[in-house]
């Protein structure tokens, strides 16, 4: 009987040898699925889910910097920045952020004038850097318009997130002039 019991360990041992064997050998892509379906031959990773995803890890931007020598192409979500971000050329690059309530704002002062010799200084908010129409790159920029004129703004967030205003300057008519 012990004789036996030897032998049907053995045989065990056996095959599953071969089957881990068989698994190693074929290990060049891997399916994680609900629904059995076999992975992409193109993936290494073939995530397939209709009831879930794929959730990346999330820190903030102090235990990122914290990574030690963080791969090429590593991603994670920013919970500081609420942005996902990738370490790519040994620096942390933005992928995407969520830019919901980001807001530029522009005015003029004076924002009408009867003489198109007068100047008006352009105020942008809300932004890390700007970007003018006129070609000017800070946050105020003084013009002298010959006519009405429209003048956009692009900020950017620190972040990423850009957004735009427009601020209008009205010489003369209907500007009541003396």
């Amino acid at each position: 009987m012990l004789n036996i019991m030897h032998k049907i360990k053995f045989f065990i041992l056996i095959i599953s040898s071969m089957l881990l064997l068989n698994i190693q050998m074929k290990a060049q892509n891997v399916g994680i699925s609900t629904n059995g379906s076999t992975p992409d031959p193109s993936a290494m990773l073939d995530i397939n889910s209709n009831i879930g995803g794929l959730l990346i890890p999330r820190m903030s931007t102090n235990e990122r910097n914290n990574i030690p020598s963080p791969a090429q192409s590593l991603i994670i979500y920013n919970t500081t920045t609420e942005c996902f971000e990738t370490y790519v050329n040994n620096t942390w690059q933005t992928i995407w952020c969520n830019c919901s309530g980001f807001n530029i704002t522009a005015s003029a002062n004076p924002s009408s004038t009867c003489y198109s010799s007068v100047t008006s200084v352009l105020t942008a908010s809300g932004a890390t850097t700007y970007i003018w129409n006129t070609g000017g790159n800070t946050a105020s920029i003084t013009v002298t318009p010959h006519s009405t004129t429209t003048y956009t703004v692009t900020g950017t967030s620190a972040t990423g997130c850009t957004g735009t205003a427009a601020v209008t300057v009205s010489v003369g008519s209907p500007v009541p002039c003396d």
